[in-house]
Order: C-alpha cells, then sequence, then structure tokens
C-alpha cells in the first residue's frame, strides 16, 4: 500500500489496439535462433523464411508474437545486432507480445471458473494474452506522485506518460539507454537446474508419473494456490462443486483432472517434468529462457519453430505436449517453408 503523502494512478496497458492490428491473423511464434538466422542473412535456407513471413504479414495473413524472453535474449546481442533483429522483430510481430506467463496463468484459472459457472464475458476472450511491447513486463504499471500535487497535473501527465509507454514500439525501446538492462541480463546467476534434475531423477526412478505429479503439486502451490486466496465468495462456491466432482489421481487429488483445464499452466508442469529427465543437462541462464518461453506459445500460438536441439528432443521425443497442444511445431526450414506456402491460401 502506498503510504499517505502519495498518490498512486494505476495503469492497464491497452490492449484493444494490439488486437486490432492481429485479429484474424495467425500466429506463429519464433525461438530467437530464428530471428537471428533471419536477420543477420549468413544462412540461405532463412532468406526465403523471412520473405515468405514478411509477405504474409502484409498481406494480412499471419504474425509472429514476441514474448518476454525473446525480448530479453535480444538485449543479450550486441547492440549493431540488438537493432537489426529488433527491426525484423517488430515489423513482423506488429509489436504483439505475450504478457507474462504468470498472468496468462491467472486468466486461464479466471475462465476455467467463469465457464464452470457459465458467465464467460469479454475477458474470456484471447485479446487477453497479448498486450504492447511494454507488456512484456508487466500488464499494469503505476505512476506515484507526491501527496500534494495538483490534480490537474497529475491527471494530464498520466495520460502523456501512459500514452507515450502504450505507443512504444521495439525499437523506441532498443534505441533508449539500455545497456544497463543488457550488463544484468548477462551476469544473471544459472539457475541449479543440473542439482534438481539430479534430486528428481534418483527420486521417480524412471517413474514419469511420480515426477509430473510432483511438479504439479510445486505448480499448484506456487500459481494457483496465490489466485484462489483471492476469489470471490461465488468463485469459491464454483470451485468447491467442481473439486467435489472431479475424477481423482491414485494419490487422490485432482490436479490430473484440473491442469489440461489450464493449457498454459499445464505446459509448464510438463515442460519441468521433461527438463528433468535429462542427465547431460548444464546450469545454464539459457536453460531458464528456453523453460520459461515453451509453455504459453504452445498453448495459444498456430506454429512453433526452434531450431534448438534440447527443444526439438523435448517436443518431438518425449512427452506428450505436442499431442495435447494445437501448435504445429518444425525444427527445420524446409517444413516450415512448405506450411508457409500454403499459409495464403488455407
Amino acid at each position: 500500500m502506498a503510504p499517505a503523502s502519495e498518490i498512486v494512478v494505476r495503469h492497464e496497458y491497452d490492449r484493444k489496439p494490439v488486437w486490432d492490428r492481429i485479429r484474424g491473423r495467425k500466429s506463429v511464434f519464433l525461438d530467437t535462433n530464428v530471428w537471428i538466422d533471419m536477420a543477420d542473412g549468413k544462412l540461405d535456407a532463412a532468406k526465403p523464411i523471412r520473405e515468405k513471413l514478411t509477405e504474409l504479414v502484409g498481406a494480412g495473413v499471419l504474425f509472429c508474437p514476441l514474448s518476454r524472453t525473446i525480448i530479453w535474449e535480444l538485449f543479450k546481442q550486441a547492440k549493431d545486432s540488438r537493432l537489426r533483429t529488433g527491426g525484423l522483430m517488430e515489423s513482423l510481430s506488429l509489436n504483439a507480445c505475450f504478457t507474462r506467463p504468470e498472468e496468462i496463468f491467472a486468466w486461464e484459472f479466471s475462465v476455467f471458473l467463469k465457464r464452470l459457472a457459465s458467465r464467460c464475458d469479454e475477458q474470456c476472450e484471447r485479446h487477453m494474452l497479448f498486450v504492447p511491447v511494454l507488456g512484456h513486463l508487466t500488464s499494469s504499471c503505476s505512476l506515484k506522485y507526491a501527496a500534494d500535487s495538483p490534480a490537474d497535473y497529475v491527471r494530464e501527465s498520466s495520460k502523456i506518460i501512459f500514452d507515450a509507454l502504450s505507443r512504444m514500439s521495439l525499437t523506441d525501446l532498443l534505441k533508449l539507454d539500455t545497456e544497463v538492462i543488457s550488463e544484468f541480463l548477462r551476469a544473471a546467476p544459472a539457475p541449479p537446474y543440473q542439482r534438481e534434475a539430479e534430486f528428481f531423477r534418483a527420486f521417480a526412478k524412471g517413474d514419469r508419473d511420480k515426477v509430473w505429479t510432483y511438479e504439479a503439486a510445486v505448480v499448484s502451490k506456487n500459481v494457483v494456490e496465490p489466485i484462489i486466496k483471492n476469489l470471490s465468495a461465488s468463485d469459491v462456491v464454483t470451485l468447491h462443486a467442481f473439486i467435489g466432482t472431479a475424477p481423482k489421481d491414485k494419490y487422490g487429488g485432482i490436479l490430473p483432472t484440473l491442469m489440461p483445464r489450464l493449457p498454459a499452466v499445464c505446459n509448464h508442469v510438463d515442460v519441468m517434468a521433461l527438463a528433468s529427465e535429462d542427465p547431460n543437462r548444464k546450469d545454464r541462464p539459457s536453460d531458464f529462457y528456453d523453460l520459461d518461453m515453451l509453455p504459453v506459445p504452445l498453448a495459444y500460438a498456430d506454429v512453433f519453430v526452434s531450431r534448438d536441439r534440447r527443444i526439438r528432443d523435448m517436443l518431438q521425443n518425449r512427452g506428450k505436449l505436442l499431442h495435447r497442444n494445437r501448435c504445429q511445431f518444425f525444427s527445420d526450414y524446409a517444413a516450415f517453408g512448405d506450411w508457409l506456402g500454403n499459409a495464403g491460401i488455407a
């Protein structure tokens, strides 16, 4: 809560201009390696992909949404490369970005409850997934003023600032003095995934269901329970009714029934469970980026493209992520190019 000596003005980014630009288009999510291949022009196979994507975006057929990890990885590049890649991202994304995964997780749970109660509204629609570029940090922000600030000044200055933030494009952001951000991301410590993976392999003894159940419980505690604490009385009644009738697993829990109702949350559980199976994984910051990047586009994009071998192995050879999500996955430019060749007439 703000001190009594402050005036706080909250702002929710306006999703409507973003949605107006992308509504009715197919969504094609590209991993960072694909953006770099297309931007630097060194790989011949990527050149026709860039040309076709540019053509289809211009024709109103598709767009290539960004995410927070894609933008974060952009800041790790040298400035010239960052601006070159960022310019291409801006033109193909139409400055549309998935909002933070945590906010999408909360949105999914809200939609789940509204559907159970048969009272869906406009907040259930997919425009809630997308925000302007600065929304990759948070979909809302606040300004603070001294308590004695004139009301007209607070109102007018807030409007000017919030309008400017909403209109800021990716290249506008990249042209700011962002070396502090770049240094922070480059120096960020690697999460201790290797130690956790070793623990899970010893704990599960090859039982993938056991690892999934454990990860689901962790995600439920960290993601779902905080949401439940803030539910209205009517939503609590709806949730209890669901819990009372939902099929139970062999441990007496309902998570295998609940999680598929929350697509991105369920993907997050799957990704974390699969990650623990890799005996060769190392502790690298890029591990966090990969795991953070996957759940939302797999749930809500039409196509996901990555040339990363670890991601390809996870999606194509292990688990059920591609079977449970409608998103098509491509790991080579030839197959993706064939899809793009038909995208304009599909």
